[in-house]
């Protein structure tokens, strides 16, 4: 059977799928994209379908789902990860002169702009000196879209047959990490608003999730958050558990098992598995059991109380796991 066109992976932000990016992007044969929706050239950003909220006519994200794809799996981007193993397109000598690394680095990339002028912009097409295009063709690109549970149904009932990994995190381990890593950066005041108006906005198409959340505007911050987590990844879950391309995998159990998990996963994929493969995965996994487990000792007492109300309910996609 040949690999598939490309691979999906998704899930809440803070919830570790950047670091399932790179265990997929120790292969040589795939080509990751890390959150190309978010770059304003992308021809995704084009897309007039809301990806937060799922709406009920997909008419118009059907018939320009695919060229958009298309052009993402052949183009780089300024927010993709550092490549740290060999590549089957990126020749070998370029990798060894550094020529892959100035074309995507964020300080020699404008310089060498000036000269070329198709890497200029937020995404580029692999430069011939760097690689060959024929063999990007080949490679599987591995897309990393987050909190766009429209997209994921859409791709899970209408496009059959492209892998779909959801990578679902405790729900402190998750708030944890975006209390200090995103929440601390930004206005909080702002973060509320958005929050809110998400929710308002998921609310005002399904009657479910209205009661489902009740007040919106007397939640706090934190808990309109972790709304907006199981609304999402409730959503996903539920479109795509009786897919053999659904892949829902639980954040801890990967710390705990990476190697036979990811090994898995590759397999779905079609992706060769290679004792090389095995080293690089395990080079990238080395302070993962202590980052899981952090939460217990970090959230203040009314985070750990609203973490508890959330467990407490029925969350089909997540074990209920202390």
């Amino acid at each position: 059977m040949s690999q598939p066109d490309y691979a999906i992976v998704t899930g809440s932000g803070r919830s570790g799928t950047t670091w399932l990016l790179e265990l997929f992007d120790c292969s040589p044969e795939t080509f990751c994209r890390n959150e190309p929706d978010l770059i304003t050239t992308s021809p995704l950003t084009g897309l007039s379908d809301d990806s937060d909220v799922i709406r009920r006519d997909q008419h118009e994200l059907d018939s320009r789902w695919d060229a958009a794809v298309r052009w993402t799996g052949r183009h780089m981007g300024e927010r993709d990860l550092r490549v740290t193993v060999p590549k089957s397109y990126i020749y070998a000598l370029s990798r060894w002169l550094g020529l892959y690394r100035a074309a995507h680095g964020p300080k020699l990339r404008p310089v060498l702009a000036k000269l070329v002028p198709t890497l200029r912009g937020g995404e580029w097409p692999l430069p011939w000196w760097v690689g060959s295009q024929r063999m990007l063709s080949q490679a599987v690109p591995v897309l990393k879209l987050l909190a766009s549970p429209s997209w994921m149904v859409f791709i899970l009932q209408h496009r059959p047959g492209i892998p779909v990994f959801h990578l679902v995190r405790h729900p402190g381990g998750f708030l944890n990490s975006w209390s200090r890593r995103y929440l601390a950066a930004q206005d909080r005041n702002e973060v509320d608003r958005a929050n809110r108006q998400r929710l308002h906005e998921v609310a005002s198409v399904d009657p479910y999730w209205a009661g489902q959340f009740g007040a919106i505007d007397g939640m706090s911050v934190e808990e309109s958050e972790l709304w907006y987590w199981r609304y999402y990844n409730e959503v996903v879950y539920q479109a795509g558990r009786a897919s053999d391309h659904y892949h829902h995998i639980v954040y801890e159990d990967l710390v705990r098992d990476t190697l036979p998990i990811m090994r898995r996963l590759y397999a779905a994929c079609r992706l060769a598995w290679s004792e090389s493969i095995e080293r690089a995965i395990e080079s990238q996994s080395s302070g993962s059991p202590s980052i899981a487990s952090a939460w217990r000792d970090r959230l203040q007492l009314e985070q750990q109380e609203l973490v508890e109300r959330f467990l407490d309910s029925r969350l089909s996609f997540y074990p209920q796991i202390r």
